[in-house]
């Protein structure tokens, strides 16, 4: 019997997929506890409908996720620290430093997102890697000033 898989069952496969099963696995297990459905015509198309309307809801994350990338590429974050006589930041700059900084400019990211491979702790121009998910990056330029007194 051919079934549509609703939630994912081990060694079976994932929601959406379309299994061969014994018939008294599918009667006896599968559909009586909500796992599948029975694999008929309006069943396929209902499957297919999903399947395209997640395709425009990921295209449509994918399109949004360039777009703030566009966004991150045109800002410049300029934050100032303390300084040492031989211009080493007190400290370094932190990922919630970032992340207000972006805020600022009305783009929310979590901390998880911002890539720093070690920490800011000069002055100067910084490019900082930020991962929007889904294969879409961008470059933030962070520039870290002396604070004035």
């Amino acid at each position: 019997m051919d079934v549509i898989l609703k939630k994912q069952v081990h060694g079976l496969g994932k929601p959406g997929a379309l299994v061969k099963v014994s018939d008294g696995y599918a009667r006896n297990y599968l559909i009586p506890k909500k796992l599948a459905v029975e694999a008929t015509p309006d069943n396929l198309n209902a499957i297919e409908r999903l399947a395209k309307q997640k395709d425009v809801k990921r295209e449509r994350q994918v399109r949004q996720r360039h777009e703030i990338a566009e966004q991150i590429g045109r800002i410049s974050c300029t934050l100032q620290k303390q300084v040492s006589e031989e211009n080493r930041i007190f400290g370094s700059v932190s990922h919630a430093e970032i992340i207000k900084c972006l805020k600022n400019e009305g783009i929310d990211l979590e901390k998880k997102q911002i890539l720093l491979d070690k920490p800011i702790k000069t002055l100067g121009l910084h490019p900082v890697q930020i991962n929007l998910g889904q294969g879409v990056e961008a470059v933030l330029k962070v520039w870290i000033e002396k604070k004035s007194d």
